[in-house]
């Protein structure tokens, strides 16, 4: 399973969009900190794992349309 990670603020109430590392979202932590809080660690900030969910089904439905579309739209234009 492919997790995610999320910067968590509890202080401003906010979290930071999901990154990919554990170290990514403590460098969300440290430009936040930087710019809202002087630099100054919150109480109850924390990183926050964020399980990865897969898409749902008319959305799969949906790419492999456009996909199948696009491959159509090409191939029609080659000689």
């Amino acid at each position: 399973m492919l997790t995610r990670y999320r910067y968590r603020c509890s202080r401003c109430g906010t979290s930071s969009a999901t990154t990919r590392s554990r170290q990514e979202a403590k460098d969300e932590g440290h430009r936040h900190r930087k710019r809202m809080h002087g630099g100054h660690h919150p109480d109850g900030e924390l990183i926050q794992e964020v399980p990865w969910t897969p898409p749902d089904r008319g959305s799969v439905i949906a790419a492999v349309v456009i996909a199948v579309l696009i491959v159509f739209a090409i191939l029609r234009n080659i000689p």
